[in-house]
């Protein structure tokens, strides 16, 4: 009868389950801060690549022509993709790791359902705009550590959307 009243060693117990839990939290904000960070890179590159489409794919003889701005929808989608394949080789991540889809709108409008999912950009699903436009979507496949030990899955999927337009205005 005596053990049973005697808590000695109790302490024990008890700062292995603490460690434990200290550990999970710990490795599941190793896991979060991973995510945000390829997330924010895979927003980096989209930015960059849709202006770098936009200055790429001016049609100057347009505007020289009837003075009207537009984009060179096959020049803006190449340079777009070129640069985007450029920062996924410079960190090492195979093609089959992601997905990219460009849109250009040549002389402005709207595409309906595009970024092809609603959290990839803080402006909503409709990627529309007043001017020519050119429209980057990213889908990254990035490695979990924690998750994968907990059997929810190998790699998490990142979204990201930048646009970036022409305008010329007074």
């Amino acid at each position: 009868m005596r053990f049973l009243r005697d808590r000695r060693g109790a302490a024990a117990p008890t700062t292995f389950l603490f460690t434990l839990v200290l550990l999970a939290i710990c490795a599941t904000l190793i896991d979060l801060y991973n995510l945000a960070t390829a997330r924010a890179w895979a927003d980096r590159v989209c930015q960059e690549a849709s202006l770098q489409a936009v200055n790429s794919g001016r049609d100057l003889q347009a505007y020289i022509t009837d003075g009207q701005v537009r984009l060179d929808p096959a020049v803006a989608e190449q340079e777009a993709e070129a640069v985007v394949q450029e920062r996924l080789s410079e960190k090492g991540i195979a093609p089959g790791n992601c997905e990219v889809q460009v849109e250009v709108l040549p002389t402005g409008g709207a595409v309906p359902g595009f970024p092809p999912v609603g959290n990839a950009s803080v402006l909503g699903r409709d990627f529309q705009s007043p001017d020519p436009a050119v429209g980057v979507y990213l889908a990254l496949q990035v490695p979990t550590t924690f998750m994968r030990a907990l059997g929810l899955g190998q790699e998490t999927t990142v979204h990201a959307f930048a646009a970036s337009a022409l305008s010329m205005r007074p």
